[in-house]
């Protein structure tokens, strides 16, 4: 099993202690575009789809679950309409 989908399994195992970083990576490898010009702490990642999921980036320290279980829906609601995205 490739790394990120262990990383993926283990975030909707357990949303808490994750950090800004490493739920946007995954975003990232779904597909999401980052900000083009983050400013402030709260950023948007829009996918080719439309679909939209906000973070917030804490700086040091870790995210809110509430903000790892909305990237998790975000992933799920474009993984079905890009095939699963198997490669790696």
């Amino acid at each position: 099993m490739a790394q990120w989908k262990k990383r993926l399994a283990a975030m909707q195992e357990n949303q808490v202690g994750w950090r800004y970083k490493q739920v946007a990576r995954m975003l990232e490898r779904h597909g999401y575009e980052p900000p083009k010009n983050p400013s402030g702490s709260h950023r948007v990642f829009r996918h080719p789809s439309g679909r939209r999921v906000g973070l917030k980036d804490p700086g040091k320290g870790t995210l809110l679950p509430v903000y790892v279980t909305n990237a998790l829906d975000g992933i799920d609601a474009v993984a079905g309409k890009q095939g699963g995205n198997d490669d790696d």
